[in-house]
């Protein structure tokens, strides 16, 4: 603790080292500057000097103080994701009782771009995706219909 201590001290001791050169710059640049400290700051001085500890713990305190009211003050919430609903057009009803079979197509439309970039050259041509499943299975393809509609034919 006693290295804290010196550290905290060789810091006081830059820094009025480092003020008791500017009297002699503004003295040399424009005259002779006299400064005396106010009682408050001599007795907050010396108050220091009695209690280095305490002096330390109030000093990190109010630099603690200071960053929490700045962060309260300047915190600008994170801008909230943009969520897109999707729709599910059901296909029509399959009629058994014909000749051929035929499966209807349905899609997906979505109320936002949801197409990969890459997709809009690729608008009605098939898409492979990765993660979607049918179940039971069935033979066809997906394919893009613009940026918000992804069909299954």
């Amino acid at each position: 603790m006693q290295w804290l201590a010196r550290a905290f001290f060789g810091l006081i001791w830059l820094i009025r080292w480092l003020l008791s050169a500017i009297p002699a710059v503004f003295s040399g640049l424009f005259g002779q500057a006299n400064y005396t400290a106010p009682h408050w700051l001599s007795a907050l001085n010396q108050s220091a000097r009695a209690h280095p500890i305490r002096a330390l713990f109030s000093t990190l305190l109010l630099i603690g103080l200071g960053f929490g009211i700045n962060f309260w003050m300047n915190y600008v919430p994170p801008e909230p994701p943009n969520l897109v609903h999707a729709t599910l057009t059901a296909p029509s009803a399959t009629d058994y009782h014909a000749e051929s079979l035929y499966y209807s197509a349905f899609s997906i439309d979505f109320d936002g771009s949801v197409a990969p970039i890459d997709a809009g050259a690729a608008a009605g041509k098939p898409v492979e995706l990765k993660g979607v499943t049918l179940t039971p299975a069935l033979s066809g393809t997906w394919a893009w219909r613009g940026d918000r509609s992804l069909a299954f034919t």
